[in-house]
């Protein structure tokens, strides 16, 4: 390939000296009219090549921001799931209910998002760190509860914790609408260390042992 490519350069190099050659000499042949159709041709290529380049220069970053958009809307999406298929999982009817309320919020999130053809890294922190923590949050809980382990200060707390993420979501949700910046992280912060108390989230789970720290949502 190399070889070629340096042949192709070397004769380039023969036609443009031939024809500088017979321009000097005045000797307007056949064969300086066939270098002139050929520079022609060469710059004409040289032309149409800057273009594409800088075609897919342009291009290339708004197709990868949109797969990266696909793939967390994807994740998102993925994870709601399972956050509902775990919830299939819970004998209490009053946590399943709050559950299913937040399930529905993040649910609407989602396709508020896409009907505003917004970008997904907004909602990023809830889809990537958030929401798999909250799976881990009820998964913990469904084991305390096969285990008669949920007491009725535990049970308390779990709904007060669903609620408090309720709260959390529908900001998030407003947040699809309106041009503003909104940080969660405190808030879901006091409430993820809250449930660490609980036995309900490990140390090593916790979303800010993550390299996204702060969940900032602007429009």
């Amino acid at each position: 390939m190399k070889e070629r490519s340096s042949s192709g350069v070397l004769l380039l190099i023969l036609v443009i000296g031939l024809g500088i050659f017979s321009g000097i000499n005045g000797t307007f042949s056949l064969f300086s009219k066939l270098f002139s159709i050929a520079a022609g041709v060469v710059v004409l290529g040289i032309a149409i090549l800057v273009l594409v380049v800088l075609y897919f220069a342009f291009k290339q970053p708004k197709e990868t921001k949109t797969q990266h958009d696909h793939q967390l809307m994807r994740e998102g999406r993925m994870s709601l799931v399972e956050l509902k298929n775990t919830g299939l999982k819970i004998k209490d009817a009053e946590i399943k209910h709050e559950l299913d309320a937040v399930c529905l919020e993040v649910e609407q999130i989602l396709k508020n998002v896409q009907k505003q053809n917004d970008s997904a890294n907004k909602i990023r922190q809830l889809l990537k760190n958030y929401l798999p923590a909250l799976i881990t949050i009820i998964k913990k809980y469904i084991v305390l509860e096969a285990g008669n382990q949920v007491d009725e200060q535990l049970h308390t707390n779990m709904m007060n914790y669903l609620r408090d993420f309720y709260s959390a979501m529908e900001k998030c949700n407003m947040s699809v609408f309106e041009d503003e910046k909104i940080d969660l992280s405190v808030e879901m912060k006091a409430l993820l260390m809250a449930c660490q108390k609980d036995g309900l989230i490990s140390n090593a789970e916790f979303p800010e042992r993550q390299k996204e720290e702060v969940i900032e949502l602007k429009l």
